[in-house]
């Protein structure tokens, strides 16, 4: 049986729905598109009709330098420069508009300019920012309708008296409406991370009431028994491999839980590189040799020495240490796993098969549906339940997802997928 635990498309498109500057950078990104289609369309148009652009290059220069405003936008998001971007599209951009109204009655780049103002309102963080962008924006408009009353009417007072009512009319209540919209999304984004950070002060709060508590309490009081020498010295080098297992737990799951937490609050992309998929997994291999030897179990890492993937290297090593780790709990003595990799022309799919008990139907359904499942091991193992938690998250945020195929009795294959990045 083969289930995609946790659909990636529907998480990134879950992530752009609540990512406010996200899509307005999107937005941005697709109107910008059609500016520098539009002010192609422009200067051609205007070449073609107005013999003066023929012999000016003045004239040639102010219809050509939307067009270069714009191009230079399109590679400046491409490269995140987003303060020189942003310079160009709401501030120098505005001025050129301007600037074609001064050789045409009307010119259709206004409307963009007012796209790019409103898209703006919701992009820029800085209220300065905001202002100055939406005045601009406000004010090309304006400058245009002046233009055209000059040009066509021989008493412009009276025209550009109501211009100007107008213009304060309507601009000046749309900031308003816009600043009050603009409001209600915050909040609602607001109460979405507050939401989230409940949950998973919760599943804190879990975690340190008993998966955390219950080896500390064991370890304590093996430690009190031997200092109270109500236990000689010969048996607590009997348990010492438990309080090993203990110890090792804990810091696996500490180090699971920080890197995890840290890339919930930062909310930022995680930071990727070139990796020696071999050199992680046998780094990862060799922290749990004493685990797999005190079950007789196997390991055989099977990547290539040659293979090289994108991505982040601790969460990496966070999705293989609970996939080893889960597939020793749940493989009886003596068994083997094998950690391999297979590549296609888009993905890396890393895979942990092991020869254990398998996953049974009902586990598996509380799996498609998200659920938490903690069950014992083969040596009455425990566990917090989160380790796939962790692993579906940080393959998603590698671009990836996380798979599993496993039957009962004959054991289970966990994968994850790593897209591709091709060197430059």
């Amino acid at each position: 049986m083969t289930l995609k635990l946790w659909n990636n498309n529907f998480y990134l498109a879950k992530e752009q729905l609540y990512s406010l500057k996200k899509n307005g950078l999107n937005i941005f990104e697709q109107l910008n598109h059609i500016v520098i289609l539009m002010s192609c369309l422009k200067l051609i148009s205007a070449i073609i009709e107005n013999n003066q652009l023929r012999h000016s290059y003045l004239a040639l220069f102010v219809y050509l330098l939307p067009l270069l405003l714009s191009t230079g936008t399109h590679f400046l998001l491409a490269k995140k420069r987003f303060t020189a971007c942003f310079i160009l599209s709401f501030y120098c951009m505005p001025v050129s508009i301007i600037l074609v109204g001064l050789y045409e009655q009307m010119t259709y780049l206004v409307l963009f300019e007012v796209a790019y103002g409103i898209v703006g309102f919701f992009i820029l963080q800085k209220r300065s920012y905001i202002i100055i962008s939406y005045t601009f924006t406000a004010l090309t408009g304006l400058m245009i309708g002046i233009r055209e009353i000059l040009n066509t009417t021989t008493s412009p007072t009276y025209q550009i008296g109501l211009l100007i009512l107008n213009f304060c009319i309507f601009f000046i209540p749309f900031y308003f409406i816009l600043g009050y919209i603009r409001g209600i999304i915050e909040l609602a984004l607001k109460n979405k991370s507050l939401a989230e950070s409940t949950e998973f002060q919760n599943k804190v709060v879990t975690i340190l009431s008993h998966d955390i508590r219950v080896p500390l309490v064991a370890i304590k009081n093996m430690l009190t028994s031997y200092s109270k020498e109500k236990i000689s010295k010969e048996t607590i080098l009997e348990y010492l491999p438990d309080i090993e297992e203990n110890v090792r737990y804990l810091n696996d799951l500490f180090e699971d839980m920080l890197c995890w937490s840290k890339a919930q609050r930062t909310h930022q992309e995680l930071e990727k590189e070139y990796l020696s998929l071999k050199d992680i997994t046998e780094e990862v291999c060799h922290a749990y040799i004493g685990a797999a030897s005190s079950k007789r179990i196997t390991l055989h890492n099977q990547i290539n020495d040659s293979r090289i993937i994108f991505a982040n290297e601790r969460s990496v090593k966070v999705i293989l240490r609970n996939l080893i780790s889960n597939a020793i709990k749940f493989t009886d003595m003596g068994g083997d796993i094998f950690i391999y990799s297979e590549k296609n022309d888009f993905f890396d799919t890393i895979s942990v098969k092991d020869t254990g008990r398998g996953i049974s139907e009902e586990n598996l359904k509380k799996i498609r549906n998200g659920l938490e499942v903690s069950t014992k091991g083969t040596l009455d193992e425990s566990g917090t339940g989160l380790g796939l938690y962790f692993c579906k998250d940080f393959a998603i945020k590698n671009g990836g997802a996380l798979f599993v195929e496993s039957e009962q009795g004959k054991g289970s294959t966990f994968s994850f997928t790593i897209p591709l990045k091709k060197k430059l």
